[in-house]
């Protein structure tokens, strides 16, 4: 009887579980039911993912002469951003300024730079705007994008017809159409040879502002044919170079090359081709003389010894 009893109480408690279980999970949420059906959103982030930066406002090789530029950067699955910008100056001296080092914990962003060229550090010349990433485990991403600030371009024009050279110089655009046509006060184009001496006859040449077409009159001064740089520098009102550009040009001065004549005599040494030549008659003298006077001394000393046995 005992035993029933325990069973009975046993079975009685299974259901009062089951039946506040189901209770507990039929009744809604205290928390939802006090932002008035507002859920939690749960953010799971992924460190593990592929780190990603991008550029954007500048286009990789452009040519542009204003100071001012403006640059979009974008960034995700990265903990560590770094910005830089690079200049180098007419002399090779690189200039570095950092833009942007932060952590930024994997967060996806975005973030605008204003980029102003003006100022002791910078000036006319090329860029190099860089974007590196660092992402989970060290792995990293990187944007770079290289520029070049300039008011003026230069390039060589060669006539067939005529076979004359000529190096064009024009102002620069930029994305607005505006020109800066005050700054430059003259040019000075010089043309250097493949071991890099300046071809005097030739150059320099000075030209007043740009727009210009200047002759390259390389026939006139009797050039070798070959490789020739020219250099073109634009200077200010003040006599301050503002930037350098090199062209290269490979000049043909129409005269043939002498080929040697694979059938022309062949006079070369002793007896060669049976084609003789003076030193061969010399070579050849001076053996049978040495041979001619070993005999000789052969034949004598035989003879003395000839003499001596009929003594």
């Amino acid at each position: 009887m005992k035993k029933t009893q325990k069973q009975l109480l046993g079975f009685f408690g299974l259901g009062a579980v089951v039946a506040m279980t189901a209770v507990a999970i039929a009744l809604p949420s205290p928390a939802a039911n006090a932002l008035s059906g507002v859920t939690e959103t749960l953010v799971v982030r992924v460190v593990g993912e592929t780190p990603n930066v991008n550029v954007t406002g500048i286009e990789s090789g452009s040519e542009f002469f204003s100071p001012d530029k403006d640059v979009t950067v974008t960034y995700e699955n990265v903990d560590h951003i770094v910005v830089t910008l690079k200049y180098t100056d007419l002399d090779g001296v690189e200039h570095e300024v950092v833009l942007k080092d932060d952590y930024v914990d994997y967060a996806p962003g975005q973030e605008d730079f204003h980029l102003d060229l003006r100022g002791p550090q910078f000036g006319y010349g090329s860029y190099v705007l860089t974007v590196r990433g660092t992402g989970y485990d060290g792995v990293t991403d990187e944007d770079i994008i290289e520029f070049t600030r300039t008011p003026f371009t230069a390039e060589l024009e060669e006539e067939e017809d005529s076979g004359k050279t000529y190096v064009d110089l024009d102002y620069v655009a930029d994305e607005e159409g505006e020109i800066d046509e005050g700054e430059i006060e003259k040019f000075v184009i010089e043309v250097y040879d493949k071991d890099g001496n300046l071809i005097s006859p030739l150059s320099p040449i000075e030209v007043p502002s740009p727009e210009k077409q200047v002759e390259l009159p390389f026939d006139e001064y009797d050039l070798e044919s070959g490789k020739y740089t020219v250099k073109v520098t634009a200077y200010d009102k003040n006599g301050k170079a503002l930037e350098v550009k090199y062209l290269y040009k490979d000049y043909d001065n129409g005269k043939e090359i002498p080929v040697p004549d694979t059938n022309a005599p062949d006079t070369g040494g002793l007896f060669k081709n049976l084609n003789i030549s003076q030193s061969d008659f010399m070579i050849t003298g001076l053996l049978i003389f040495f041979m001619v006077g070993i005999a000789g001394i052969v034949f004598v000393s035989k003879k003395d010894k000839k003499n001596s046995r009929r003594r």
